[in-house]
């Protein structure tokens, strides 16, 4: 259990960023002066011209190393892309960390996620080709955090909050709750937020 006087310490990053797959790139086109907002004519076909037209692209978010992360192809495939870069990222933090992920196998490591909206599941339940029961655990908010906790093994706090704007905040606060009482002696917090499904923001 921590006390009050003692220092918080950030050891590991790492993120997805508009036109930029991890933070070294992100940072390098911040130095750069590059603009990394593209144009998105798609916008355009909704006739909601109020709506700007540019936008920040996350890069090769169909991209994922299923069997590294121990998920089986087809659950892969109806995963909604937010797991599947959280898992991406989570590891590139903990090896930005300095620790090899195999040391906190059945750690007290907590999870503490954001999430706004379910366009993925509302997309895979479309298709008749894709709606299956891999929908479940692959596109509930829930499973956010809880995806992560089971591929590293964390045995501490696995939540995921939805406060809106607000969501980040409240989950690095319940984070630092639960490592000041000893829930946890570490934990992984994430915010995140793109846009799959155009229409949700027409």
């Amino acid at each position: 259990m921590l006390n009050e006087d003692q220092d918080w310490v950030i050891s590991g990053m790492s993120g997805r960023f508009p036109e930029s797959e991890n933070l070294d790139i992100f940072w390098e086109n911040l130095i750069q002066g590059k603009d990394m907002i593209s144009e998105n004519n798609r916008m355009r076909n909704f006739k909601h011209f109020e709506i700007p037209g540019r936008m920040g692209n996350i890069p090769f978010i169909e991209k994922f190393d299923a069997s590294f992360f121990g998920v089986p192809g087809r659950r892969a495939n109806t995963m909604d892309p937010k797991i599947r870069i959280s898992l991406e990222v989570a590891f590139e933090a903990i090896v930005d960390a300095g620790l090899n992920p195999t040391s906190l196998d059945g750690a007290r490591v907590g999870v503490f996620m954001t999430t706004t909206g379910n366009e993925a599941m509302d997309t895979w339940l479309r298709s008749k080709e894709n709606a299956s029961g891999n929908y479940v655990t692959g596109c509930y908010q829930s499973m956010l955090a809880n995806r992560i906790s089971y591929a590293f093994n964390f045995k501490g706090p696995s939540c995921v909050f939805d406060s809106a704007c607000s969501a980040s905040f409240s989950a690095l606060q319940y984070a630092m709750l639960a490592l000041k009482s000893g829930l946890c002696y570490c934990w992984w917090c994430q915010y995140k937020h793109f846009t799959i499904d155009y229409t949700v923001i027409v």
